[in-house]
């Protein structure tokens, strides 16, 4: 009898740790919109309106929609914070407009 409350115990236990090894959290999304102020290859820098330029990798963006990016354009990047770096991995980037100077 004992023997038995004792495995049941140890099965309860471990059923609780395979439960919370599943629930895993997903992905922070995040959505940046701003100005390219600098644009290589690989890396591209955009400055938000009143705040912080944020570093952003290219990595996972088709050299397709590259091309159609140019400095001084406003683009809203959708994509994830790579920790502990202060980079954030584009997983998707649409371009609003091009960028004029409203004073000549």
């Amino acid at each position: 009898m004992r023997r038995l409350f004792v495995v049941s115990l140890v099965l309860a236990g471990a059923l609780n740790a395979a439960e919370a090894q599943v629930q895993v959290e997903p992905p922070e999304f995040l959505v940046v919109e701003g100005r390219v102020t600098w644009i290589s290859a690989q890396r591209m820098v955009v400055a938000p309106a009143n705040d912080f330029a944020v570093n952003v990798d290219l990595r996972r963006i088709s050299q397709a929609d590259q091309r159609m990016i140019s400095q001084n354009d406003y683009v809203i990047i959708t994509g994830q914070y790579l920790r502990p770096t202060r980079t954030m991995l584009a997983l998707s980037i649409r371009v609003i407009s091009p960028w004029f100077p409203q004073n000549p």
